[in-house]
């Protein structure tokens, strides 16, 4: 035999002798099997036992969660999927720990079946438990409860359309609606180290994981910057982790106390009007009523939200489209008679801004959501009468300043007595009243106002246009000042025996006098 067939066997031997070895020690125990009721979980499941040995919650064996009869071990009949209100819903259940300690598990009874409460998430346990993916809703509660990493596609509601129509004196609200009219899909990433078989203890959970862009919202607003999550979603009704909770809750009659995350504290502003029997001259109280009685949102939320956050707002409005009346002069004295509506009509206003509802402001806008009113006055309607331009608009800072001098005015007597001591003056006020001409210009005497900064007494003379100031006040509220207006934007016309006025609403200015339009000219 050749030396080179020589050397060609031993390597053969060689290679042989060396993976021998390794093919025995795969192969090695595959006739070994393991008698049932013997647990081998963490032969194929190490990193489960490493997530559960590094937190202080669920130091327990498999067999806890995983079989059905949790004194026994798993076997091929009885190893399941839990689901986490097996153990966590009314009634709680005992369980054992690998150390052999018993503990009373806590409940979230307020997801279980047929519960109805304020919880905010309780949209996300129920699609959860439609879900296959996971038993019952275990989804949301992994994702919130574990360092599972989760990906989002959230679209916020940034919209409140509502519907607005007058009736008598008053307003009616209906058919609110909310909804994502300009938000685009929002993406939200959280990635984490671990998986679902770690879990946190209730100071280790952080809103942010699935709410990043509400932390950002927050930070940038002008108020509520330093409060977290809990200030205000932990203060109401029945909840596991949250609720919305009413605005008034702390905004109300009674304002609460309320902690900041660098332990300030302070003593929460009040909308007391909204708060208790609202009855007065404040001109939002229908809107706050009518949000109140909706299920859309919590308390009067929507009102609150849409002057006092980054929402935006379709409105409807209704009204009629003109009105007219005749004056008729009898013996010189002038009545308003034969008052008449025209057909409804429809002004549509939108306000829009960022559309967030946590970006929290107190500087509100009165035209954002009254543009038609803003157009009028422009145009010279509405209160900017032109006879005497005593009320013109551009003597003002800005349009808001300019509402503010009529709807929220600073008013005294001539004892100093501030507001005026008579209604709609003396009448609890959030931010706009319901105010009419001849609530200022019908009174003689002690009554003085802020008029641009100087203080004034409106001119009165009960005598000096037929004493027609006395047949205003007899019409509805609402219509008088269209009265007033009509007649200053017009010249004042005498009324020999009669004349017929025919005013367009808001965002129109037109007056007709005698079929004849005389405004604007």
């Amino acid at each position: 035999m050749e030396k080179r067939h020589i050397l060609l066997i031993v390597a053969l031997l060689s290679a042989i002798v060396f993976v021998m070895p390794n093919i025995y020690s795969l192969f090695a125990g595959q006739h070994w099997f393991y008698d049932t009721g013997v647990s081998y979980c963490l032969k194929c499941h190490s990193d489960i036992k490493q997530e559960l040995d590094s937190q202080f919650h669920h130091t327990f064996t498999c067999e806890n969660c995983h079989t059905v009869n949790t004194n026994s071990n798993a076997t091929h009949g009885n190893v399941v999927l839990p689901r986490c209100l097996d153990c966590h819903f009314n009634p709680g259940r005992i369980v054992t720990d690998s150390n052999g300690n018993t503990f009373l598990t806590p409940l979230a009874n307020v997801f279980g079946e047929n519960v109805t409460n304020a919880e905010s998430h309780n949209p996300f346990i129920a699609g959860a438990n439609s879900s296959p993916l996971m038993k019952g809703e275990n989804e949301a509660c992994v994702s919130c409860h574990t360092r599972k990493s989760v990906s989002i596609n959230i679209r916020y509601a940034d919209t409140y359309t509502l519907n607005s129509r007058r009736v008598n004196d008053s307003w009616q609200i209906w058919n609110y609606s909310k909804n994502a009219e300009n938000s685009a899909n929002l993406n939200i990433q959280s990635s984490e180290s671990s998986g679902k078989h770690l879990f946190l203890s209730l100071n280790q959970l952080k809103c942010e994981k699935c709410h990043p862009n509400i932390e950002e919202d927050l930070t940038n607003s002008s108020h509520h910057i330093s409060f977290s999550c809990i200030s205000c979603h932990q203060l109401y009704s029945t909840y596991h982790v949250s609720s919305i909770p009413p605005c008034l809750e702390c905004h109300g009659k009674e304002p609460k106390m309320v902690t900041d995350v660098k332990k300030n504290t302070y003593v929460a502003s009040v909308a007391q009007v909204y708060a208790e029997n609202p009855a007065g001259a404040d001109a939002h109280i229908p809107f706050v009523l009518s949000a109140n009685s909706s299920n859309l949102s919590a308390g009067s939320n929507i009102a609150c939200s849409s002057c006092h956050s980054g929402l935006n707002n379709n409105i409807i409005f209704s009204r009629p489209e003109y009105i007219e009346w005749d004056v008729e002069n009898s013996g010189g004295t002038w009545t308003v008679q034969n008052l008449a509506l025209g057909e409804t009509k429809e002004v549509k206003v939108t306000k829009y801004l960022d559309g967030k509802s946590h970006n929290i402001s107190m500087e509100t806008s009165c035209i954002s959501c009254h543009d038609d009113i803003k157009q009028a006055v422009s145009n010279g309607g509405h209160s900017n009468e032109q006879w005497g331009m005593k009320h013109n608009y551009t003597g003002y800072s800005d349009m808001n300043v300019y509402c503010s001098s009529c709807h929220d005015p600073f008013t005294k007597d001539n004892l100093n007595n501030s507001p005026y001591p008579a209604y709609p003056f003396n009448s609890i006020n959030h931010g706009s009243i319901k105010i009419s001409c001849m609530d200022c210009h019908g009174r003689p005497g002690s009554f003085s106002v802020n008029f641009n900064g100087i203080m004034k007494t409106p001119p009165y003379n009960s005598t000096s246009m037929g004493s027609i100031e006395t047949s205003i006040s007899f019409q509805p509220d609402f219509i008088q000042s269209y009265l007033c207006i009509a007649c200053k934007n017009t010249g004042n016309p005498v009324p020999n025996t009669s004349l017929h006025f025919k005013l367009y609403t808001e965002p129109e200015v037109k007056v007709y006098v005698n079929g004849t339009q005389q405004y604007p000219k």
